[in-house]
């Protein structure tokens, strides 16, 4: 995306939401948006209905940390969720010698 900015392909990014750029937290948010704004890109949260500017930081802080926690957490939840569907069996087991066939020992 940084690329696709920096050669000018576009000057406006409209988000559903800002949590894609919250993977690594509010510090690298702010500097995704710094970056954009260096190549000459504004980014508009629909969900927030504004513009992602430093005058709005707070909202987008605490926003950010709270995407971040759920990213978090859903990342935990289907981490468990496979395991306890392995402990179960159910799942389709691997191609042999790389997976174990279902149903021997």
């Amino acid at each position: 995306m940084l690329a696709d900015a920096e050669k000018g392909r576009f000057k406006f990014l409209f988000v559903d939401s800002t949590s894609r750029f919250t993977r690594g937290g509010c510090t690298d948010f702010w500097w995704l948006i710094a970056e954009l704004k260096k190549r000459g890109v504004l980014v508009y949260s629909r969900y927030h209905r504004m513009l992602v500017l430093k005058s709005n930081s707070v909202v987008f802080s605490v926003s950010a940390s709270q995407d971040r926690e759920h990213n978090i957490k859903m990342a935990r939840d289907v981490t468990r969720s496979s395991i306890r569907n392995v402990k179960d069996r159910h799942c389709e087991g691997g191609a042999e010698p790389l997976g174990r066939a279902v149903g021997r020992g």
